[in-house]
């Protein structure tokens, strides 16, 4: 093995030879015999007739491509991983390869892996030109890169002068939204001579780097806050130079604010879009927050083009009247992309149009720079209820997030929430006209949520600020009610709490909770020890003494009821009732299809509140009956799912038994069992469990 080794090292150093001999020798006869080459590679001893640093670097990168290593020394050097060191030698033996001419200096070699390797780190790439002996190019590294990737095009009429920065976000977090950013400009750069360096702060820098030295570290973070104060900073770039930071503003263009809808999209579009790239900014003035106004280029795209095709942004047509903006951003609106998207023509229109009432009717042209998110939900309660609501819509129909507050209203999950948002938000987008009245919002939620808990829905709208209807005004079509009108031999109804998942034993039995203040329970009064208990168990809480809060919880749980948050967080005495549901018969959790059946029951019903028609009890004390939850009927679903067998000795409903069979001849669920064994055969053989 050992022979075989050094074969291969040779043969290797005999290829690295004819290719170091093949680009830079000149030979000065066909001989190539006759010329000597030394080829002796420890990254700093001499070779015959070419730069060290050269052949090195082009040694190693041969290497590489035979062998897919890279030098073992240096990690010394850097601090990212091999795969990482992997990924740089690809993309430095592939622009080798098509560099025309081929480099052949230092300098060209040097200038050739700053090219390449410019978004990396800037200590990682000086790591590896010292390690190759290559010179760094320090102060030509930021118009390197520059030159490279950006091509604005010459400056137009107007253009005081031009930046070329570092690359943003290299050093610190740059961008601060969707249409500002801060950078940094190599104060020694010819564009920055007619920019003088306070004397306080060339001080500062100086004293600065003596008290590094000395490792005072209090006093270097003094100094370091007054070079902040004055608008400069010194970052650890290349040489050690002094940067200046210098706010601009994106020219011709307003973006949302990072808290209105799609306010951290379009900081997040910039932030892609400059991230470890140099900029050019050609600087037109400075706005009254001492920002330079400009517009900017980056790796050949405008970048106020590129925020305004996507939709992340209006043409601030107040400040900027060109053309070719306001096209634009009439593209994006017609395509109903970015802030247009889906809901925007409607509610866009509503917020910025019909609550604020712009002064013209092309809401390309307005100056949205007064108009702020109503940010109701952080610290105050809404103040333009239809506002507020359009305003949360549109804010889900792009991030599906709910606001953050309005469960201290509703006692509902976020889950359920969520699906409350769906539901008027495809109403509010048919509507037709979209409601702009507190009362015709208010109609609009009750209607669409009339299913739901009473008290949710009246919490919704305390929330908003809207108005609470009478059921006479609410006009409900008589198609849409659900459940549908109570059936002969229905006791009574049951509209309960939001179910959770550990409420569900099974495919065909759930727990469920309906607060003792509700009309229909009022029938039931609840004993005398458990409203002693609750009012003891609030004064022990309210005094701190947990443990006999706990203990009078206790007294509450077994004897069937339960304290749950109720809107604006008040706690709620609900009592408890176990539900079987009726005429049908899932498999048990030990049977085949017994998980899926409960996982599927569960889906259906968690965080959701439901409504039961009651039928009567079983010999296990629990209430059977049918159950409805968002405009479903549970039994129907498990049937044709397949999940459930029809109970057929205890309900003789002709439509339980066709889904039954509709399942059974799709093969589906249970059913793709050739002989599934029933649930009340499998109970007489053995335990049952969750029952």
């Amino acid at each position: 093995m050992g022979m075989l080794s050094t074969i291969c090292q040779v043969l290797v150093a005999g290829i690295a030879a004819k290719f170091l001999y093949k680009n830079w020798f000149s030979p000065k006869t066909k001989d190539s015999g006759s010329s000597t080459v030394s080829l002796d590679h420890n990254h700093g001893s001499s070779v015959s007739l070419i730069a060290v640093s050269v052949s090195s670097l082009a040694h190693d990168l041969l290497i590489f491509e035979i062998t897919s290593q890279v030098p073992e020394k240096l990690s010394e050097n850097v601090a990212s991983s091999k795969q990482v060191q992997a990924n740089w030698y690809k993309k430095l033996l592939q622009a080798w390869r098509q560099a025309n001419p081929t480099p052949k200096t230092p300098g060209q070699v040097s200038r050739l892996v700053i090219l390449t390797l410019h978004p990396h780190g800037v200590t990682e790439v000086e790591g590896l030109l010292r390690f190759y002996r290559l010179p760094c190019l320090i102060a030509p590294w930021a118009r390197i890169d520059a030159a490279a990737t950006v091509t604005p095009p010459s400056r137009p009429e107007g253009v005081k002068f031009e930046l070329n920065t570092f690359r943003v976000d290299a050093y610190a977090v740059a961008v601060a939204d969707g249409d500002g950013l801060t950078v940094y400009v190599d104060v020694a750069d010819p564009r920055e001579a007619t920019l003088s360096v306070p004397e306080d702060v060339r001080v500062a820098v100086s004293e600065r780097s003596k008290a590094r030295a000395s490792k005072d570290k209090p006093k270097p973070k003094a100094l370091h806050k007054t070079i902040n104060d004055a608008g400069y900073r010194v970052v650890h770039g290349p040489n050690k130079k002094e940067i200046l930071a210098r706010k601009y503003r994106l020219r011709g263009i307003d973006a949302p604010e990072n808290k209105q809808p799609f306010g951290k999209e379009a900081k997040r579009e910039l932030t892609k879009l400059v991230k470890s790239n140099c900029v050019i900014v050609h600087v037109y003035g400075e706005d009254k927050y001492n920002r330079l106004v400009g517009d900017v280029y980056c790796n050949g795209q405008f970048a106020q083009e590129v925020m305004l095709k996507k939709g992340l942004a209006w043409h601030y047509a107040a400040f900027d009247k060109r053309p070719e903006l306001k096209k634009w951003a009439k593209e994006a609106k017609a395509a109903g992309i970015g802030l247009r998207k889906g809901v925007g023509n409607t509610l866009v229109r509503i917020i910025y149009g019909n609550c604020f009432k712009p002064t013209t009717s092309d809401d390309d042209d307005q100056d949205y720079s007064n108009i702020s998110s109503p940010d109701h939900h952080v610290s105050q309660p809404p103040t333009n209820g239809v506002l507020s609501l359009a305003s949360d819509l549109f804010h889900f129909d792009n991030t599906c997030e709910v606001p953050e507050l309005l469960s201290e209203h509703v006692a509902s999950s976020k889950k359920a929430q969520v699906k409350w948002y769906k539901k008027i938000l495809k109403a509010w987008k048919g509507a037709k006209p979209p409601p702009k009245t507190p009362e015709q919002a208010s109609r609009l939620v009750m209607q669409t949520l009339h299913q739901h808990q009473k008290a949710d829905i009246e919490g919704l709208l305390k929330f908003y600020g809207l108005p609470v209807l009478h059921e006479h005004e609410i006009d409900l079509p008589a198609e849409e009610v659900f459940p549908p009108p109570r059936p002969e031999g229905v006791k009574f109804e049951l509209r309960t709490f939001p179910v959770d998942a550990q409420s569900v034993p099974d495919g065909d039995g759930l727990t469920v909770y309906v607060d003792v203040a509700d009309p229909r329970e009022a029938t039931i009064s609840v004993p005398e020890d458990v409203q002693a208990a609750v009012s003891e168990r609030s004064k022990a809480r309210a005094s701190k003494d947990y443990t006999k809060a706990d203990a009078l919880h206790k007294t509450i749980v077994d004897a069937g009821y339960r304290i749950l948050k109720g809107s604006n967080s008040e706690e709620v005495l609900a009592r408890k009732y176990r539900i079987r549901l009726r005429g049908i018969d899932a498999p048990e959790n030990k049977q085949p299809s017994g998980k899926e059946a409960k996982k599927e029951l569960i889906k259906l019903v968690q965080g959701n509140c439901v409504i039961i028609h009651v039928y009567g009890e079983d010999k296990y004390n629990r209430l059977v009956g049918d159950v409805y939850c968002n405009g479903q009927f549970v039994q129907e679903v498990m049937l044709k799912k397949g999940l459930a067998w029809h109970y057929a000795a205890f309900d003789k409903r002709p439509e339980l038994k066709n889904w039954a069979k509709e399942a059974k001849a799709a093969g589906i669920g249970l059913w793709a069992s050739s002989d599934p064994e029933k649930p009340w055969e499998w109970r007489k053989n053995n335990s049952r469990d969750g029952n």
